[in-house]
């Protein structure tokens, strides 16, 4: 990853931790735009995504779509462009706060 790519993604981590404090689903004033932030690993969770783009910005994350994986790490994302029934879950968190 690049110096820049790196600097900016540690500049949307400090906005996140301000609007995004404590773990959980934070709704903003953008309809539609949330912020989810967990600080440990959780268990594998079954369910519909809706259309969404989310990006990685600490910690790991596996989603299983039918019988593939994809895990996501800092800097990766994810688009779904239609509703798909994944199971994913948290296996790199931390409780520290963002970088």
């Amino acid at each position: 990853m690049s110096e820049e790519i790196y600097k900016q993604q540690q500049e949307i981590c400090k906005l996140i931790e301000r609007y995004a404090g404590r773990d959980g689903v934070h709704a903003t004033s953008i309809p539609s735009l949330f912020l989810i932030r967990e600080s440990i690993t959780t268990e594998p969770i079954s369910r519909v995504n809706e259309p969404s783009f989310c990006l990685i910005l600490q910690g790991e994350k596996e989603v299983w779509l039918g019988e593939e994986l994809f895990r996501f790490c800092p800097g990766k994302y994810i688009v779904a462009s239609v509703d798909l029934p994944v199971t994913g879950q948290v296996i790199k968190a931390s409780d520290d706060s963002f970088m």
